[in-house]
């Protein structure tokens, strides 16, 4: 699931009530993510999936998209996700890696993989590390290292009273791993 209404930067660390976890599209039908599919499930070129067709027509109208001026800009970008996903392949999830295109270190552990999770505990995906989040799913990954943005607040008193032993947890949940080993 994904929801873009959090702010992965200024929203880091907060407990949130309401129904912002309700509000969610499916992370898997993202143009995004479809796109990082057809790439590499389908074997397509980039230049045939949803999503280059989508900024190659956001350059030509606003003048830039994702960071992007040109269709070369785009095309280089394009190929070093790439190479991002040969790394991935070849040597597995690195969190602490600098991947090519970051400005530093600093940038890349802020742009990581963001979710937040909801009231039941559902991991809600909230921006960050799209590419590398889709091609852990293409790949099959059985996990990789995400930041927490925001937490439900109905999760968060769940998570309190199984860290002051009011309340056990059998689950394997990763927002619990912390409380649980306490």
């Amino acid at each position: 699931m994904a929801n873009r209404s959090i702010d992965k930067y200024l929203s880091t660390g907060a407990v949130r009530g309401g129904e912002w976890d309700r509000r969610t599209n499916p992370y898997d039908e993202s143009i995004k993510h479809r796109s990082v599919e057809q790439r590499y499930v389908d074997g397509k070129e980039w230049t045939e999936t949803d999503v280059y067709e989508k900024l190659c027509r956001r350059i030509d109208e606003e003048g830039e998209a994702d960071g992007c001026f040109s269709r070369t800009d785009l095309e280089r970008r394009y190929e070093r996700i790439d190479r991002l996903y040969e790394s991935i392949r070849d040597d597995g999830y690195d969190p602490t890696k600098r991947y090519e295109g970051t400005d530093s270190r600093i940038a890349s552990s802020l742009d990581q993989v963001c979710v937040s999770v909801g009231r039941d505990g559902e991991l809600v995906f909230c921006g960050g590390g799209n590419h590398r989040l889709s091609i852990a799913k293409v790949l099959e990954l059985d996990s990789i290292p995400v930041r927490v943005v925001v937490r439900h607040d109905r999760w968060q008193r769940r998570r309190d009273r199984i860290a002051r032993g009011e309340e056990t947890e059998t689950s394997p949940h990763p927002d619990l791993r912390d409380v649980c080993s306490r």
